[in-house]
């Protein structure tokens, strides 16, 4: 049995028009209805005896107009990728072309009352300077827009080594983190050790504690990583209670939910270093989970679904490279049902298990990009099948959590093109002599201009219920992880240029629309920075991310400080870096990269006290 979502028909990407009132068998499939009565030609085509029609009064219809907004959303997005394309193309046949944008007067310091910039004035430092989008499009990046490259320099260990951060914290090792990790000790409970099924001990469950644990899973976890229909979840759970748990996939699911539905609710203690809890339930799971994947060739959708579960419980963790593993086993197993139902998935012309089976992918792929985004791994190469895949939907009435979930899947795939268009291999302006060429510096104004073009084209587009005002400090949970991801792209679409100012020598006066885009990365960090501190109070999926998140602005805004340039000053330096160290301190387990981050965080922080900073 496959726990799944209801099936989606007809998802491609082409632009639709829709009658004004179309039956319920042409919305399903998202097929153009003449709107004919009894029968339009469609359904008279299928023999259906009489069309149904959405009540227009009533409250489904309120639903349908939020449904076919985020229709309308991924259309658009979609042909904002088309339209990118075609003006790339259409500038490799023409001359260079000045683009004077607008410059602002700068302000005396970046405080927390300066705004973000709109997204069409980033700067540009003079005219020529669209001749590298055109080299840009010639290499093909702006095709592979869901790769994160190998040897991409955006983590927080490349930040550690840039030119700023060696003047004030001096040299660390390539991949610092991860080598971290690599030494950290692993709890037994917790180890990646396959055994036979007739050898695991599989707890006894009783609905007076796990009734409790599935609620908190859906009220915590789900509404993050929407992969599971809650009907058809709860029909399992009750088949596992009534037979008694077994060696089997269905019972290895209902665990890995309940250990999460543990880990979501619990209070971090920092001083335990193998702080991990549900893992009574989670240690069968995972060793039956081995066990199953070894011998699976993309047989059984509850295989995948409940690796990824599995990979998310080592991020509530913050075990990364667990994670890491399981996912990629997920992904490896998930990928055959691509290779035998390509053209299903492709058009989303299967059944509920085909669109399940799309959750998975997506879920897949963000859970991955998130790990590879801060760590030097191994891809699985999802990432070139989710590319040809239409986004996950349902027919019936959606939740906003879903929208959010929809929203950060389309964000992943713009930070990735922005992974690739910017951080392909040297950082502009970490003093690497590979970045100093006059032609890499000279594209960055554009390239950046377009990049965050199209990150005010995702925020506008989100519908107004999940769309957080960036003027005001996030409310609740959900609001704040939407303005993170907002905060995230805009800080790495501008760090560039923030290198490019603290890279000047002493008394050299900087380019000022290159000081004004710094001035709007340090914007972006003092956002993030009040966002992600209720981000992390509870335990989350996204912990290790926004932690690596936190430690980078702190950094950005510790480099614009010691740059003594008067448009750059941070005036609360001090308070910001002991709010950074605050919000990594909850979670520094022993041994882990977190605890590292406030070693390094502390060192910054005398650093500054030294130097009256």
């Amino acid at each position: 049995m496959s726990v799944s979502h209801s099936p989606q028909q007809g998802m491609d990407s082409a632009k639709r028009k829709r009658a004004a009132k179309a039956c319920n068998y042409c919305r399903k499939r998202k097929r153009k209805c003449d709107g004919r009565q009894p029968v339009c030609t469609l359904c008279e085509e299928a023999n259906n005896s009489e069309c149904e029609y959405r009540d227009e009064g009533s409250e489904s219809k309120r639903i349908a107009i939020s449904v076919d907004r985020v229709d309308e959303i991924f259309d658009r997005l979609e042909s904002l990728e088309s339209t990118f394309q075609s003006a790339i193309a259409r500038q490799r046949e023409k001359s260079p072309v000045p683009t004077p944008y607008s410059i602002h007067r700068p302000g005396d310091a970046i405080s927390p009352e300066d705004g973000i910039v709109a997204a069409s004035s980033v700067h540009s430092t003079g005219p020529g300077t669209q001749t590298s989008l055109s080299q840009f499009a010639n290499n093909n990046v702006f095709n592979t827009t869901m790769d994160i490259p190998l040897s991409h320099s955006s983590t927080t260990g490349n930040l550690l080594r840039s030119a700023p951060a060696k003047a004030l914290l001096g040299h660390y090792p390539p991949d610092l983190f991860l080598h971290i990790e690599l030494r950290r000790p692993v709890p037994e409970g917790l180890r990646l050790n396959a055994t036979p099924a007739s050898q695991i001990v599989i707890p006894s469950l009783s609905p007076n504690e796990t009734d409790h644990l599935v609620r908190n899973y859906f009220q915590l976890v789900h509404r993050f990583h929407p992969i599971l229909d809650q009907r058809a979840f709860y029909e399992l759970y009750d088949r596992v209670l009534d037979r008694g748990p077994q060696p089997d996939l269905p019972s290895a699911l209902v665990l890995v939910v309940l250990a999460l539905g543990t880990v979501a609710a619990e209070t971090p203690n920092r001083m335990d270093a193998c702080w991990s809890p549900g893992i009574r339930f989670f240690t069968p799971a995972v060793r039956l989970l081995l066990t199953e994947s070894l011998g699976s060739f993309g047989g059984d959708p509850l295989l995948p679904q409940a690796l990824y579960l599995a990979a998310l419980y080592y991020s509530y963790l913050s075990r990364p490279l667990l994670a890491w593993r399981l996912v990629h086993m997920a992904s490896t197993d998930v990928q055959h049902y691509w290779i035998r139902s390509e053209k299903l998935l492709r058009d989303g012309q299967g059944g509920s298990q085909d669109q399940s089976i799309l959750r998975v992918f997506w879920a897949i792929l963000v859970l991955e990009c998130d790990i590879l985004a801060e760590h030097h791994l191994p891809r699985s190469g999802i990432e070139k099948i989710v590319d040809k895949l239409p986004y996950p939907w349902s027919d019936g009435p959606s939740e906003p959590y879903m929208h959010r979930w929809l929203a950060d899947l389309s964000s992943r795939r713009l930070l990735n093109r922005i992974h690739y268009v910017l951080y392909a291999e040297a950082e502009p302006g970490t003093g690497d002599p590979a970045d100093s060429s006059e032609e890499t510096l000279s594209s960055l104004p554009n390239l950046a201009h377009e990049l965050n073009r199209q990150l005010g084209a995702w925020y506008h587009l989100l519908p107004h219920s999940i769309r957080p005002n960036l003027d005001s400090p996030p409310i609740g949970i959900d609001d704040t992880m939407v303005s993170i991801r907002y905060h995230t792209t805009g800080d790495i679409i501008y760090r560039p240029f923030l290198y490019q100012v603290c890279a000047l020598a002493p008394g050299t006066s900087p380019n000022p629309a290159t000081l004004e885009n710094a001035r709007q990365c340090l914007v972006h960090c003092r956002r993030y920075l009040n966002a992600v501190e209720h981000a992390v109070h509870a335990p989350t999926a996204s912990l290790e991310n926004l932690l690596h998140g936190t430690m980078a602005v702190v950094l950005l805004l510790s480099f614009a400080a010691f740059s003594r340039l008067d448009s750059l000053r941070v005036p609360d330096l001090n308070q910001l870096q002991d709010k950074g160290i605050r919000i990594c301190e909850r979670w520094a387990f022993p041994g882990s990269s977190i605890e590292q981050m406030v070693v390094i965080l502390r060192a910054l922080r005398a650093k500054c006290i030294d130097t009256g900073g």
